[in-house]
């Protein structure tokens, strides 16, 4: 019972530091079944069925305009985007397909790079790995494997310079059901920390 309330007021904490900060909090929602029903039949569907769209798949994915449109207006404006939804919403869709690709065609995001991970068992080994995919090379993303609270901080000192980063989490729920106590109160901290920085 305590590792859960500890799992849910670490949750709890960011989220409000995240409202706080950006002062809007965007919801997916599935549409209704009379909404789906009403729809016109598409025979040539592009829908993956169970499969979420990705980078590659922005040519398939329709039908969320105003939400690429409301979140890339949201973050020309403010460095911090809290996505909340259901499971199967298609959030992480609408963010790799619609929103990754839409950020590509705004001037001020040009040549940005983009960091991409899954929490997993250990955040700070995850975030490496998409730095690598990044680009940067593996000497220079293991700095991030020194689980400490400041971690993330000293990456963007040593690492980020004049680069534009979009940093994604996708399945965020994972620091609160695979990571361990440990590494998830030390990155939680240190994103807190990130987010107070560029937001300054």
């Amino acid at each position: 019972m305590s590792d859960f309330s500890s799992d849910f007021q670490a949750e709890k904490q960011l989220i409000q530091q995240a409202e706080h900060i950006t002062n809007t909090t965007y919801v997916s929602q599935i549409s209704s079944e009379t909404q789906i029903k009403e729809r016109e039949l598409i025979e040539t569907s592009p829908y993956l069925g169970l499969e979420k769209f990705g980078l590659d798949d922005f040519d398939k994915f329709f039908g969320r305009d105003k939400w690429i449109r409301d979140l890339t207006a949201h973050l020309k404006q403010k460095n911090v985007l809290l996505l909340l939804g259901a499971s199967g919403s298609g959030k992480s869709s609408l963010i790799q397909a619609g929103l990754i690709p839409a950020l590509k065609k705004e001037k001020s995001f040009t040549g940005f790079k983009l960091l991409s991970f899954f929490p997993d068992v250990n955040p700070f080994v995850s975030f490496g790995s998409s730095l690598q995919r990044a680009s940067y090379r593996q000497s220079e993303a293991k700095l991030d494997q020194n689980v400490k609270e400041d971690t993330l901080i000293q990456v963007v000192k040593s690492l980020k310079k004049d680069a534009r980063w979009v940093i994604f989490i996708d399945q965020f729920e994972e620091l609160f059901t695979r990571t361990p106590q440990p590494e998830q109160e030390l990155f939680i901290k240190g994103l807190i920390s990130l987010i107070n920085r560029m937001t300054r």
